[in-house]
């Protein structure tokens, strides 16, 4: 196969750089929501096939061409979806390449954000409580559980190292002079 001829390309260039283009993760949801002032309600989000199984059951829906009246989806079609590539699949979802466009109402995606984060904070405490554990055998019980306790309400602790030869007060974080010769061969 021969290469493409160079006449092909135009004088004129039509669209060059790297910002003003349409970049989808940036702008669909503000086109969108521009040729589509109902949408303003709802955020906007892409997911592959795969991707599915997992965000419809948290209330992703796929937006339809069926949501639009037939002036919104002209004036979809001339302001947004034909100009980016958005088609309709034969089951009527709305799509850009292998993404389907799907919407959730913005006050509903707040209460998931909120639900996400206390199941995470419930599971890291379930991890800080599960660290604490000592067997009930151990003699100095009571005194480990203390210390567990208190490690995990503090969350971070700090500890001083001190590298053998080194002097009592030594700072370790300074960086020491260079020797004379250090590195050469």
């Amino acid at each position: 196969m021969a290469f493409p001829r160079l006449n092909q390309w135009s004088d004129k260039v039509y669209q060059a750089g790297t910002t003003g283009g349409f970049n989808v993760l940036r702008d669909l949801e503000k086109e969108l929501q521009r040729a589509i002032p109902d949408l303003k309600a709802y955020n906007i989000g892409l997911f592959v096939e795969d991707d599915l199984k997992n965000v419809m059951p948290i209330g992703w829906v796929y937006m339809d061409y069926g949501h639009l009246d037939y002036e919104t989806v002209e004036s979809f079609n001339n302001a947004v979806g034909l100009r980016y590539g958005i088609v309709i699949d034969p089951s009527g979802h709305l799509k850009i390449g292998d993404n389907f466009i799907m919407i959730m109402p913005k006050d509903y995606r707040e209460k998931v954000k909120a639900e996400r984060k206390r199941a995470f904070d419930r599971q890291n405490q379930e991890a800080m409580n599960a660290g604490n554990f000592v067997p009930a055998s151990d003699p100095r019980r009571a005194e480990m559980e203390e210390g567990a306790r208190e490690v995990a309400e503090k969350g971070t602790s700090t500890h001083k190292v001190q590298v053998g030869g080194e002097p009592e007060g030594a700072v370790a974080d300074e960086a020491r002079p260079k020797k004379k010769g250090w590195g050469k061969k």
